[in-house]
């Protein structure tokens, strides 16, 4: 099937699986250290080859313990193939009412099957290539996903003929939408809407990586100067300094972003799912101005109850791309006004410029500043990765991305932990590259053994550890909504951590500090430029602001409502507030 690399951690219960692994000449195994990175590392790999994730494990703990990585590629459609082994199937429960009776024995199956496009258990070997091949095709097919194959063990040690097994029969794919009558009139009533627009918007999610569109995308925003938007899971669809590129939006998106959001007369929304990272909390006042279209491939996403969705499109970004393209006029432009104010606000509201100054410490280095320093030392082959907490929303709002880097993090269920195996997968898959990884010291701590996998294989990782002593993003709302109650989120509330240069140097990979002053800039530059894995750990301030975000707005009578999507803290004043949107609203 094309596959060469899977990751993987031996087991008793993939005995036989893991036998043939050593065996094969074909696919290359990369063990880690924890099920859990195993399945998150294989989820990167899938991002950054465009084709299938594979991970082989264990039965009991070991599948248990891969759930959060399978959970997430679910969350952010990302096809992940988990073998894993189970117990012999005289050993196994089944509908017994036993709680277990085979060794480690448990009953994953049950478990994924709500997070997973496929799970199956294969109890006849003769029915192996079948499965494998259906968990294959699904996982990729349409919106992708996580899938699962079961295999107990005495079907694992089973001998079969492969040539001679059943084989599955994928069913025949459906002719582009593009070519049905029915299809062809929304598109062209898509088309009306922007003729008519005075202030067009396209927002476009990750749907339009995975349907190999982004050529199109550029062709048609690029050709009619429309404006567009991103998600923060395709913030690498092109460049940041795309000139039809306003920026992302959402709680903690880019004043720019959502100013245009807010503003607009019509948003066409391709491949993004809307999430409430996007629109806040007030999903109903979202693009409150706009006639909102929405093109998705999965029906569930465009009948969501939270969102006004005025025109449904249920169809394939790439295929809604290539028509659309086909049906706009040649010579519409967008109204140059619009173009001129969503500019204007883009350069004045740039998220580092917000952080001057913040980033002026003696002693601690700004995230926002090492970000914007980080852009301009990497190149177009780089990939960047990012745990969760101040290293994903600073390196979000203020990395400056090139044409050809690859950016990314795992946004839907966003787990801490997932940096480090994320970088681990984005290496195998793309070993002539250098990967960086940005993570928080809390995330890191989550995965910290699999600094073992990147030491053995010798990976050229990057690793930079936001190093401010806790967890900062859930301290910062302990401090505004709880009246400053910290609990277990740093040395005086319960937590503790170690230092990681001396956690490096155990693992044996290279290390260095960095804290404020005139040489940091260069010390950045020196472990970008390292042989190999390199660590360092940046110290940050404990309790550096974290902004723009969506913060609610404290009542006369001491309560707090979620403040409009562009309302961002730090709060502008009312009457710049106003200025900015009435510009559009009022058509003046």
């Amino acid at each position: 099937m094309g596959i060469r690399d899977v990751f993987s951690v031996t087991g008793g219960g993939s005995i036989f699986l893991t036998d043939a692994l050593h065996d094969s000449t074909h696919v290359k195994a990369w063990f880690c250290h924890h099920e859990q990175a195993a399945t998150m590392a294989a989820e990167s790999y899938a991002r950054v080859t465009g084709g299938l994730g594979v991970c082989v494990l264990t039965l009991g703990p070991g599948s248990t313990n891969s759930i959060t990585g399978v959970a997430g590629a679910w969350m952010d459609s990302v096809p992940v193939m988990v073998i894993s082994g189970q117990s012999f199937s005289s050993q196994t429960v089944r509908e017994t009412g036993l709680r277990q009776l085979g060794i480690q024995e448990f009953p994953i199956v049950p478990v994924v099957q709500s997070f997973t496009k496929y799970a199956v258990t294969v109890e006849d070997p003769a029915r192996i290539r079948f499965e494998l091949e259906k968990a294959a095709f699904l996982s990729e097919q349409g919106r992708p996903g996580p899938v699962w194959v079961e295999i107990p063990a005495n079907v694992q040690s089973s001998l079969v003929v492969w040539d001679e097994l059943d084989r599955y029969d994928p069913p025949s794919l459906q002719a582009s939408p593009s070519t049905d009558e029915g299809t062809t009139a929304v598109i062209r009533d898509v088309v009306a809407l922007l003729i008519k627009a005075e202030r067009p918007l396209m927002q476009v999610g990750n749907g339009v990586r995975i349907a190999k569109a982004i050529p199109t995308l550029r062709s048609v925003v690029e050709e009619h100067e429309i404006p567009f938007i991103t998600s923060h899971n395709s913030n690498d669809l092109v460049a940041s300094d795309h000139p039809q590129r306003i920026g992302f939006s959402g709680i903690f998106g880019q004043r720019a972003a959502n100013f245009a959001v807010q503003t607009c007369d019509l948003l066409i929304s391709v491949g993004n799912r809307f999430s409430l990272g996007q629109t806040g909390y007030r999903a109903d006042d979202y693009a409150r101005n706009a006639t909102v279209v929405m093109v998705d491939i999965d029906q569930s996403e465009l009948s969501k109850a939270h969102l006004r969705i005025d025109l449904p499109v249920h169809m394939d970004a790439g295929d809604f791309l290539r028509a659309f393209d086909a049906e706009v006029p040649a010579d519409y432009r967008c109204p140059d006004r619009w173009v001129a104010q969503l500019s204007d606000w883009r350069d004045r509201y740039r998220v580092a410029d917000e952080h001057r100054p913040y980033s002026s410490s003696t002693e601690f280095v700004n995230s926002y500043a090492f970000v914007e320093a980080l852009s301009d030392e990497l190149t177009p082959t780089d990939i960047i990765v990012t745990d969760m907490g101040l290293a994903y929303q600073s390196a979000h709002q203020a990395l400056i991305v090139k044409d050809g880097q690859r950016f990314f993090t795992n946004t839907g269920l966003a787990p801490m932990g997932w940096g480090l195996p994320a970088a681990v997968g984005a290496a195998v898959a793309a070993p002539a590259s250098r990967v960086i990884c940005l993570a928080g010291d809390g995330g890191f701590m989550m995965n910290l053994q699999e600094l073992a996998t990147v030491a053995y294989h010798n990976l050229p990782v990057k690793i930079f550890i936001f190093n401010n002593r806790g967890y900062l993003t859930i301290k910062q709302t302990q401090e505004i909504g709880f009246a400053s109650r910290s609990i277990g989120v740093d040395a005086t509330s319960g937590l503790g951590f170690p230092d990681f240069s001396v956690v490096a140097e155990a693992f044996g990979i290279p290390n260095a500090q960095i804290h404020a002053g005139p040489l940091w800039r260069s010390e950045l530059r020196s472990a970008l430029n390292s042989t190999g894995p390199f660590l360092v750990d940046v110290a940050m301030d404990p309790d550096q602001v974290q902004a723009p975000k969506a913060i609610g707005r404290v009542r006369p009578d001491g309560t707090r409502e979620q403040s409009v999507l562009e309302d961002l803290w730090p709060f502008l004043s009312q009457e710049t507030l106003v200025e900015e949107i009435r510009i559009q609203e009022d058509g003046s």
